[in-house]
């Protein structure tokens, strides 16, 4: 675990919602089943391991992300034929962007082309896994990934000082705006870059958010499929019943 992890991880989830991949670029697959370990998601097998079946329901709908640390983002466009930023190693023929940082783990991401996944019937799921859990076939922490949001293509910056920055030059003729880095058809690649700790450009196949799913205790009610609620006691009293329940890295820090 890092702090970096950390602070990336709780952002996201604040800013979306989800659960954020880390490190970006691991695969993260629908019905993949692993454990939330150290702000990470560690793989340790499939829910056809279990002999548990789903079908999969996909949005029709693609959608973006954008999202920057507050107060420690900036950008600088700079169109072909303009003066360049001192500094920045552009040409006036060149046309790019600087992203600039302002502080240690701040963020820049940007991703276009998601789409959303899910299990489509959860309650039967819940129904399975719980079933499985009482027959001690399913460990306490594992989870199964029950959603995911996969991008088309993805920007993920990171900074490692307070004083960082990337520079990404574009291909020639190309109109560039703070929301280019990872636009459908806009080709950037990094001309020079300081103090970054994380650095993904216009990655394909990311899947940078999900959701998981685990079997949590509370106290004597019967199990059934919930949303994330209040948290159950550390330490549940003989008997208390178990619920199948949306977690978070937080649940297993």
């Amino acid at each position: 675990m890092s702090a970096v992890s950390v602070k990336y991880t709780r952002e996201l989830r604040q800013r979306f919602g989800y659960a954020a991949t880390w490190i970006p670029t691991s695969e993260v697959r629908l019905g993949d089943v692993g454990r939330l370990h150290r702000y990470e998601f560690e793989r340790v097998a499939a829910l056809a391991d279990f002999g548990v079946q789903f079908e999969r329901r996909e949005s029709p709908a693609t959608s973006s992300l954008n999202y920057n640390s507050e107060h420690g983002v900036s950008f600088t466009v700079k169109a072909s034929g303009e003066v360049p930023p001192l500094g920045s190693g552009l040409a006036d023929a060149d046309a790019g962007i600087i992203v600039s940082f302002g502080a240690t783990g701040s963020i820049a991401l940007q991703a276009s082309g998601c789409v959303t996944a899910s299990i489509a019937n959860q309650h039967e799921l819940a129904k399975q896994i719980l079933a499985r859990f009482e027959t001690d076939e399913w460990d306490d922490d594992y989870v199964v990934v029950t959603e995911v949001v996969q991008a088309g293509t993805a920007t993920i910056l990171i900074s490692d000082s307070n004083d960082g920055s990337v520079v990404l030059k574009a291909s020639s003729g190309m109109q560039l705006g703070p929301l280019s880095l990872a636009a459908a058809g806009v080709e950037l690649r990094v001309s020079h870059s300081r103090n970054i700790g994380t650095q993904i450009v216009a990655e394909g196949g990311l899947t940078p958010l999900f959701r998981a799913h685990g079997v949590r205790r509370r106290w004597l009610r019967p199990p059934e499929l919930t949303r994330r609620g209040t948290s159950p006691p550390s330490v549940p009293p003989a008997g208390a019943g178990v619920i199948f329940d949306e977690v978070d890295y937080e649940d297993f820090a």
